[in-house]
């Protein structure tokens, strides 16, 4: 099985700088420099003041048009910062995709969080689900948001791809994680995911949020995956991000979440915090490894 992030379209920080200025004038002669690759795009920072995002697969491409669309209206419904597009880029000649520059939303990747850090965020994280998830489904719809087409709440489907996933983790060396997900996946028994509809980032852990220096939440990233589907998929920070006793003060500005939702966001953030430990054991960063593997055990935490 290959890697979900093997890229099918490097995007160089030459290409990258001869595209944007292009195609933008007003930046020509800009500072260009690689941020990093994530699964679906690459992404360059711009004279510290924005942050240009390429496809790196067909798949991204639809995904990065929807962000487009979506992104500029969403500040009349959340008030945590996110990357609002202000440059529409072409395909052209030199590249076959469309891609967008952001503002540049300023902050760092959660790591060596204390677990006070991480139940402060509980209340910021609470306020902001649940105004994300009240963004009107039918306007998302209009916008060309999609339903949930990559399946990522059924489990019937989810769960031996993660049963295939774990086996490749002694082999790099955690065997302690590879023994803690199987007993966890033993005891996971697949059921329907229940009918809803909610407006959903879709892609929502610890990868994708932004922390200031004292490690208060301050931004939330990569809108590539946002779809219309069950709100599981964006609860999965409840095991991704927080402590068990974090999560109790999310409920209580968020309101209650059901057994089953429970469940279904907890695997949620098992499923992708391993696809994160084999994609940063691969691309050898051992900050995201290190994320990984302490997530691993604060998904296990608590109910």
């Amino acid at each position: 099985m290959g890697n979900p992030w093997d890229a099918e379209y490097l995007v160089t920080e030459e290409l990258a700088k001869q595209l944007i200025e292009s195609q933008f004038p007003e930046l020509k002669g800009a500072d260009v420099k690689l941020l990093g690759n994530g699964f679906d795009n690459t992404v360059f920072q711009i004279n510290d003041t924005y942050v240009f995002r390429f496809p790196r697969r067909p798949l991204a491409v639809g995904l990065i048009e929807t962000e487009g669309r979506v992104l500029p209206e969403l500040f009349r419904f959340i008030s945590i910062p996110y990357p609002k597009p202000i440059f529409f880029g072409k395909p052209s000649n030199e590249y076959p995709y469309p891609f967008l520059g952001y503002v540049m939303v300023r902050g760092e990747l959660p790591s060596n969080l204390t677990r006070e850090q991480r139940i402060r965020a509980a209340k910021p994280f609470a306020y902001f689900l649940k105004s994300l998830h009240s963004f009107p489904v039918e306007r998302a719809l209009e916008l060309g948001v999609k339903y949930d087409e990559m399946r990522k709440m059924d489990l019937s489907y989810r769960k031996p791809m993660l049963d295939e996933l774990i086996e490749k983790l002694p082999a790099l060396g955690f065997q302690e994680e590879y023994e803690l997900v199987k007993d966890y996946l033993n005891k996971v028994e697949p059921f329907p995911c229940p009918e809803e509809k909610v407006f959903a980032h879709g892609d929502l852990h610890f990868r994708n949020v932004l922390v200031d220096e004292d490690g208060h939440l301050a931004g939330i990233i990569d809108w590539g995956d946002m779809h219309v589907g069950h709100r599981s998929v964006d609860l999965s920070i409840l095991y991704d991000y927080l402590t068990s006793e974090g999560r109790e003060i999310f409920y209580e500005i968020y309101g209650e979440i059901d057994k089953e939702t429970k469940k279904l966001a907890r695997f949620k953030a098992m499923f992708t915090t391993v696809i994160l430990l084999l994609f940063g054991a691969d691309v050898k960063d051992d900050a995201l490894v290190d994320i990984a593997t302490e997530t691993i055990r604060l998904a296990l935490e608590g109910d």
